[in-house]
């Protein structure tokens, strides 16, 4: 990870997404078969799981601590009302996935405190270095040990222009106490303002939304980084290419199959990421152990360009630059 002398796996898991599975135990052995995959590092927050995450990343973290890395955040918290229901979550979830249309509009109005309905569930704490001092405490008891390997500002960008001198003092004084091993922050670039890069540029570590179709300019760079939501803008944007470009289409299926531009477009995208930044870890979430190992597949031997993958890259020239090529007939 950048400069901070930490190392960890080219894949981590993020857990915010794990609570599509209703079930504690269903949740814990995903996370085993993570670990048992090979995945060493685990992003997690305090409003994860409606503030359960990391009390139930905890038992994973006791099978190997020394071997593991985790990052965890602070600035967002639950309400009560989402700690309320944070306890009784099980029998809530269970039956909004009998109703699918119920659960995905729930998920889409409850992402973070912005949301119509996250704002019942999750406040803004903070910034502050008694927020950070407050939040981090909790977090270790939660986590159950005795440091973090990362600990960032959640979500900032946008919303404060810089670091204060107070919060600068109580994030060295904790590396220096070895209650964290360094400090970043993590949230979505586009919510930024171009005050952002002085918030960013200063962290040892830049958790942020990586585009592999539209890559983020990141001016100046940080030392280390961390890429999450890889899929979340390519994914569309390469299918709409392939579905407006016919002629495209037929050469890929004839090529390598039509289940390639179904199911495995995807696993490309991941590849791609993961070679274009081989020290920048790639943050996956998935609630399913099928999807969980054809990634984990999809990491094996990066060093070999497949001819899908040539391919593959110049598919992702024609999506940034559809002028590049002439499109057959």
């Amino acid at each position: 990870m950048g400069t901070t002398g930490i190392s960890t796996t080219p894949i981590g898991f993020g857990c915010a997404g794990l609570y599509g599975l209703s079930g504690r135990r269903e949740r814990e052995s995903l996370l085993r078969s993570a670990v048992d995959g090979g995945i060493r590092h685990f992003d997690v927050a305090p409003m994860y799981g409606l503030g359960v995450a990391e009390s139930e990343l905890s038992p994973i973290l006791a099978l190997q601590r020394d071997r593991l890395t985790v990052l965890t955040k602070f600035g967002i918290d639950m309400t009560p009302v989402g700690r309320l229901l944070g306890r009784v979550q099980g029998p809530v979830r269970s039956a909004m996935a009998l109703v699918p249309a119920m659960s995905h509009g729930a998920r889409r109005q409850a992402q973070g405190p912005d949301g119509v309905g996250g704002r019942l569930l999750y406040e803004f704490s903070g910034y502050a270095a008694q927020s950070a001092e407050r939040s981090l405490d909790r977090s270790l008891r939660q986590l159950k040990t005795d440091y973090v390997d990362v600990f960032a500002l959640h979500e900032p960008l946008g919303r404060l222009a810089g670091l204060s001198p107070q919060l600068c003092d109580y994030l060295a004084t904790e590396q220096s106490r070895g209650r964290i091993r360094t400090w970043g922050v993590a949230g979505d670039l586009h919510h930024g303002t171009r005050r952002a890069d002085h918030l960013y540029s200063r962290a040892p570590i830049l958790q942020y939304r990586h585009d592999v179709v539209v890559p983020p300019e990141l001016t100046p760079r940080p030392t280390g980084t961390i890429r999450f939501g890889i899929l979340t803008s390519a994914l569309p944007a390469l299918t709409e290419h392939l579905r407006t470009h016919p002629a495209t289409m037929r050469r890929w299926r004839s090529r390598h199959g039509a289940h390639v531009l179904t199911d495995g477009l995807p696993d490309l995208i991941f590849r791609h990421s993961l070679r274009q930044d081989r020290n920048s870890p790639v943050l996956v979430t998935t609630t399913r152990r099928p999807r969980l190992e054809r990634l984990m597949s999809a990491a094996q031997s990066l060093s070999d360009l497949s001819p899908v993958d040539e391919d593959f890259h110049a598919l992702l020239e024609d999506v940034r630059d559809p002028s590049s090529r002439t499109e057959p007939a």
